[in-house]
């Protein structure tokens, strides 16, 4: 990865060739360099309903895109839309990711495919016409690239393949059924959760993505113990904390698939 240019330079690099990029891929699917991005809609949008738009990004061997947490150097994939009058569009929902290690640099992304769901939403006085959406990633493999693109979605009419709003549903983690408490010190974070399905699981098999960004020290050891029913997660604080009133996460293991918490963390 592209770890030797200090980061703001880095930055201004990445704005000079997404600005360059801007207007070279303007269609309903592009390919950028490494990735391929398209755009399907699950149905027409109607007006005072919801639809799903999924973007999608197939990723070429040996590449990588970023979660909503990048991690220590990566780039979060960001969502630009341009919409119809009284069209809204919602926060993406996210698949889980896997880590990327490089030495000391931890990084959570995305490899072969990844697609984020997002729902937008038409006031009753709204009119279908064609959505433009702008999406900004960072692809990496030994090298970094910064792109940026252009999607078109024809709200008046479903598209796109029905077989992908079927796996980006499947990839997405479940809402946390059992209990969240979490607690910080100057220097630790702890998490516990209580649920009948961690009974049956190795701590060795558990891995904990941390979706609040600078909350934890991403490539410090963290502990995993299992007590009965009981998970208890211990990080070491980012090394310039920020007050924390909850804390976000993604738990994912063999036995159990991905699962969404969020902890609430009591004042002090």
């Amino acid at each position: 990865m592209m770890r030797s240019l200090p980061w703001s330079l880095l930055m201004l690099v990445c704005l000079f060739v997404a600005d360059a990029r801007s207007n070279s891929y303007a269609a309903p699917g592009v390919r950028i360099d490494h990735v391929r991005l398209d755009a399907a809609l699950e149905t027409a949008l109607k007006p005072g309903a919801t639809a799903w738009v999924a973007i999608r990004e197939v990723i070429d061997p040996g590449w990588h895109t970023y979660w909503r947490n990048p991690g220590d150097a990566g780039l979060a994939t960001t969502l630009t839309w341009k919409l119809p009058k009284d069209v809204t569009a919602g926060r993406p929902l996210w698949p889980a990711p896997e880590r990327f290690v490089s030495g000391p640099v931890v990084d959570y992304g995305y490899r072969d495919e990844a697609i984020l769901l997002v729902p937008l939403t038409m006031g009753a006085s709204g009119k279908p016409a064609m959505a433009h959406v702008q999406v900004s990633l960072l692809e990496c493999s030994q090298m970094c690239i910064p792109e940026l693109a252009s999607l078109t979605i024809d709200l008046r009419q479903a598209s796109g393949a029905r077989t992908i709003f079927a796996r980006a549903g499947a990839a997405l983690p479940r809402a946390f059924g059992g209990i969240a408490r979490a607690g910080v010190t100057a220097t630790a974070l702890t998490v516990s959760l209580e649920d009948p399905a961690f009974a049956k699981l190795r701590p060795e098999s558990i891995r904990i993505f941390p979706a609040t960004m600078g909350a934890v020290n991403n490539d410090a050891p963290a502990t995993v113990r299992l007590n009965g029913n009981t998970l208890i997660w211990t990080a070491a604080r980012s090394p310039h904390p920020k007050p924390l009133d909850s804390f976000d996460f993604v738990v994912e293991a063999p036995d159990l698939g991905a699962v969404a918490v969020t902890a609430r963390i009591p004042p002090p």
